[in-house]
Parts: C-alpha cells; sequence; structure tokens
C-alpha cells in the first residue's frame, strides 16, 4: 500500500496561480488533491514547483513568484523531493513556460524521461553530435541529423537496430517529429528498441575492468 504524506502549504505557487493555507496530499509519489483546509502534515512551509527538486532552482528569482521563494529554495530540507508528479496540474513547471531551458548538470535522464521523443543535438551541422545512448536508455526514441561523428558506431547500431531514425535537415526532422507524434503504437516501438538497444550494449565497464584483471595476471 502506498505511503500518504501531507504537506500543508501556508503559501502555495503552481506556476499559475497563488493560494494560501492549503493541505497537498500525497500517495506514494502521486499527488492526489490538494483541499482547503489544514490537516495534520509532516512538512510545512511555501510550496512552489521547486517542491518536485529542491536543488533545481535554488538561489533562482522568477517574475510571479512569491517574494519568498529565494529564501524558500536555500532551506532544502523542507521539500520532499519526488520525481513522479512532475506532470502534477499543481506542479507542472510547463505552467511557467512553453520551453524548458536546462542549464545545469546531471538533469538528462530525468528530461528524457519526460521526454516523447529527442533530437540529439549538434548533428544536423558538422559539428559530430552528443551521446545518444542515455537517452536509449531512458527509452526515448531518438532522431539524429547526418553529421554524428563523435559517436559513429553507437549511432549506426542504434539505427540498424530501430532505436535511432536519422534526418537530413530541419524539414525532415520536423516531418520525423509529426510522424512519430501521432502515432503512439510506432513511438511505442521505437521506446522498446531504444531500451533493447542499450540493454544489449551495457556492461562496458565491468568488461574493461575484467580485461585490466586478466593483464595483470600476465
Amino acid at each position: 500500500m502506498a505511503r500518504t504524506s501531507v504537506v500543508f502549504a501556508e503559501t502555495l505557487y503552481d506556476g499559475r496561480t497563488l493560494r494560501q493555507n492549503v493541505s497537498v496530499v500525497i500517495e506514494g509519489h502521486t499527488i492526489v488533491d490538494v483541499v482547503k483546509r489544514k490537516l495534520k502534515a509532516s512538512f510545512s512551509g511555501v510550496v512552489t514547483p521547486a517542491f518536485i527538486d529542491a536543488h533545481s532552482h535554488i538561489g533562482l528569482a522568477r517574475y510571479g513568484e512569491p517574494g519568498r521563494e529565494d529564501e524558500v529554495n536555500d532551506r532544502t530540507d523542507q521539500f520532499l523531493p519526488l520525481a513522479d508528479p512532475l506532470n502534477s496540474i499543481y506542479f507542472d513547471d510547463a505552467g511557467l513556460a512553453d520551453v524548458w531551458l536546462g542549464d545545469s548538470m546531471g538533469e538528462m535522464v530525468a528530461y528524457y524521461t519526460l521526454a516523447d521523443l529527442a533530437f540529439i543535438g549538434g548533428s544536423l551541422l558538422p559539428l559530430g553530435g552528443q551521446n545518444l545512448i542515455e537517452a536509449a536508455a531512458c527509452g526515448c526514441p531518438v532522431l539524429v541529423g547526418p553529421h554524428t561523428f563523435n559517436f559513429e558506431q553507437a549511432t549506426e547500431d542504434a539505427i540498424a537496430c530501430g532505436a535511432a531514425r536519422r534526418v537530413g535537415d530541419v524539414e525532415e526532422l520536423a516531418e520525423a517529429v509529426n510522424t512519430l507524434l501521432s502515432n503512439q503504437e510506432e513511438l511505442h516501438s521505437v521506446r522498446q528498441k531504444a531500451l533493447t538497444f542499450a540493454a544489449t550494449h551495457a556492461g562496458a565497464t565491468a568488461r574493461t575492468m575484467q580485461l585490466v584483471a586478466n593483464l595483470a595476471t600476465l
């Protein structure tokens, strides 16, 4: 049975509206209700979209949020970091903007897990592209441009098994995105192929260490 937690929000800002003195009810990792009365709570304070990931907006003042936003984000101990409620109507940062800009390290797994598909940057122009393996490991279908020489073998292997697709230019990219997003069955198929591709090529570190160990015994 999922554990139930309650957070009492003296102030709650959900990216669209500001509310006072409400209780946020969480079952397991899912926000199930926001009620207009004070329940017995495990946590209390100002609740904003940073409630999901207390570290994601530390020290960052954003227009429209409560005046205490900066101080609250620096006090991470009062937040209950949750991954699953990212799509909650109450805590969805998409309410703030149409585009998310990731400007810190170590968050790509979260982005890839939430994404329907990913285009690997640096591959439309002759820059060599970025690594697609992390996206595939998250089950995220991948699109790449014509220039993938930085990770040529991995890219070719992913394309060969259907985990990734190559596009030639911006127009083909837009067409591929529309095709996949309009066909959920096909999107699911590519997602499963991405997971299979990543699993097939996992364990490189362990194999490398075994080779080193074998050499050490010679």
